[in-house]
């Protein structure tokens, strides 16, 4: 329920599926920073790395694609690449395409 509501406060007056992953990365960028050196890493729900405001790669891709989720976008993230050097890569389908987003790394 919280994170419709912070999705629908995000991105809901925003028109445009491309519009909304732009709001919705930069809205992550700007509220997901990466987790703090010495912090404690902290695999639990996604729902808790908002609340925290801090969150691994992986995380931010996750918070980015699940807000336009809950919109009706399409949208899905993975691991890129072979460990210990993956990336998560976040998908969008926009103008019937997946479009690629690195929201870590801007």
């Amino acid at each position: 329920m919280n994170f419709a509501q912070t999705a629908q406060a995000v991105l809901g007056g925003i028109d445009g599926d491309e519009a909304k992953a732009a709001a919705a990365f930069t809205w992550t960028r700007a509220s997901i920073k990466p987790t703090p050196e010495g912090f404690p890493v902290v695999d639990d729900h996604i729902w808790h790395v908002v609340v925290r405001g801090y969150g691994q790669a992986d995380q931010q891709a996750d918070v980015f694609t699940t807000l336009l989720a809950y919109q009706g976008v399409r949208a899905y993230w993975m691991l890129v690449g072979q460990p210990p050097a993956e990336t998560p890569i976040s998908y969008v389908w926009l103008r019937d395409a997946w479009r690629a987003y690195d929201v870590a790394n801007g």
